[in-house]
């Protein structure tokens, strides 16, 4: 779903997917950093993009 986008084309808003199958999801707030749940039953977090590995794929849900 949405549009692909490169790592140089990330907006805030944008999600990014990490695992083959995908198993978790970031929103990307700029500055390599995007907010997400680490683990099941943890506080939301703001984290680097890179923190949990290979990204699978970059999306714009929206515009």
């Amino acid at each position: 779903m949405g549009r692909a986008v490169s790592r140089a084309e990330l907006q805030p808003g944008d999600v990014i997917a990490f695992y083959s199958p995908v198993s978790h999801i970031g929103i990307y707030i700029g500055n390599g950093q995007m907010v997400h749940a680490p683990t099941s039953g943890d506080v939301v977090k703001v984290a680097s993009i890179d923190v949990m590995g290979s990204i699978t794929a970059m999306r714009r849900l929206a515009g």
